[in-house]
């Protein structure tokens, strides 16, 4: 292991090998982002992917955001630790159609990618055998119980993504040479797609799969008094080879421990309520006609929208008006806030380019479990999903 950089002793680190838990939401619930519809993964550890037991949060490999080959992580020079979070500018109700009002008065949001990255959890797909064992079946959602009889579940070659054990993996996942326009000096990037998301039989109805960090086993939870942020670049294809469906297409998303101070009737003691919140960003498109091909007769509406204000409804975001690679990143402040930012290209994100912020059903973040990918599709059986294809996800915090 190369030699972990000595300031970063300074940083708390919280090593948690517990139960990984992420939701499985319904058609509906993308429709209309209610809790409700959620369904909580077993937290038996049994169920987990490999444990890499040598990883210890405590000292973590650190590199720039930089990439460099993942099978040999360079040590880049000690990055400053953020000592200040610059104050962005609040967005205009241009940029935010619809906002947690509460989150209007917001101090010192962290913008995604400050600090330093936790390496262990970071991967820039730039070894060439850079693989993925799916050890099929696939695990299947849609009430069909399967995860007991088709473990083992599949993995990465280098152990840093899974199948999600309730809903299972993109029907393909594959390295491929890095879409034009991507970072500089990219040579590859990951490709996720889907054919049967929802079962071994067509629900047809949107479905969705999984492709989560292995985060839990490799360095435990990290804890909201670390401004822990996620960034991720993504290419969204042009319009005309997107699935011909009105609905949620692809989201990056996150799994958080939450804690929401209750009051027994008796005595007014408070106690505590732990429990797990999964806010993201979903890539939608509306078609006027599904049957036909986007066109000037038929135009096809793209746009974001955040998962979730105070009540779990949507968060409406930006609309997207070109295709090709976007910048998109959620930060998780002390003070229990999710921030949300976005932006066209593959550029650093800025105060500037923060969508909103909000206390996801009203439960404020205690800590960072893991991040994930979603693709989704019409679970009809025929249709793919539309190709997407993700860059360089990142893990950082700041201290």
């Amino acid at each position: 292991m190369n030699k972990a950089i000595p300031d970063f002793q300074k940083i708390l680190c919280v090593v948690a090998l517990t139960g990984f838990m992420v939701t499985a939401f319904s058609d509906s619930a993308m429709a209309q982002g209610r809790r409700g519809n959620f369904r909580s993964y077993n937290g038996n550890q049994s169920h987990q992917p490999p444990v890499n037991s040598g990883a210890q949060y405590a000292q973590p490999q650190l590199q720039t955001p930089a990439q460099t080959p993942a099978q040999t992580p360079a040590i880049a020079p000690q990055p400053a630790l953020a000592t200040a979070v610059q104050q962005p500018s609040i967005a205009t109700p241009a940029q935010i159609p619809q906002t947690d009002s509460k989150a209007q008065g917001l101090s010192q949001p962290v913008v995604p990618g400050t600090g330093v990255a936790v390496t262990e959890v970071n991967d820039d797909f730039e070894d060439s055998a850079w693989d993925y064992t799916y050890n099929l079946p696939k695990i299947f959602n849609n009430g069909e119980s399967t995860l007991n009889k088709n473990l083992p579940a599949g993995i990465s070659k280098n152990q840093l993504w899974y199948e999600g054990p309730k809903r299972g993996q993109p029907d393909v996942i594959k390295r491929v040479e890095t879409p034009e326009g991507g970072l500089a000096g990219s040579t590859g990037a990951l490709l996720l797609r889907s054919l049967n998301p929802g079962s071994s039989h067509p629900s047809y109805q949107q479905q969705q799969d999984d492709f989560v960090c292995n985060m839990i086993s490799k360095v435990g939870k990290i804890p909201a008094s670390l401004s822990p942020s996620v960034v991720t670049r993504v290419y969204f294809p042009p319009v005309e080879q997107w699935e011909r469906r009105t609905g949620c297409h692809f989201a990056f998303r996150t799994s958080l421990e939450t804690e929401t101070p209750m009051y027994q009737s008796a005595g007014y003691s408070s106690v505590t309520k732990i429990d797990e919140s999964w806010p993201g960003i979903f890539v939608n498109m509306e078609l006027k006609n599904p049957n036909e091909a986007p066109s000037e007769q038929n135009p096809a509406r793209l746009f974001m929208w955040m998962k979730a204000n105070e009540r779990g409804h949507q968060l409406q975001g930006p609309e997207i008006k070109q295709t090709g690679w976007w910048t998109l990143g959620m930060s998780f402040t002390p003070d229990g806030y999710v921030h949300y930012y976005a932006r066209p290209g593959v550029e650093d994100l800025t105060a500037e380019d923060r969508i909103t912020s909000s206390l996801p059903y009203g439960q404020k973040t205690a800590r960072l479990r893991n991040y994930f990918f979603n693709v989704c599709n019409g679970d009809n059986g025929k249709t793919w999903s539309t190709e997407f294809i993700v860059d360089d996800p990142k893990l950082f915090i700041v201290k």
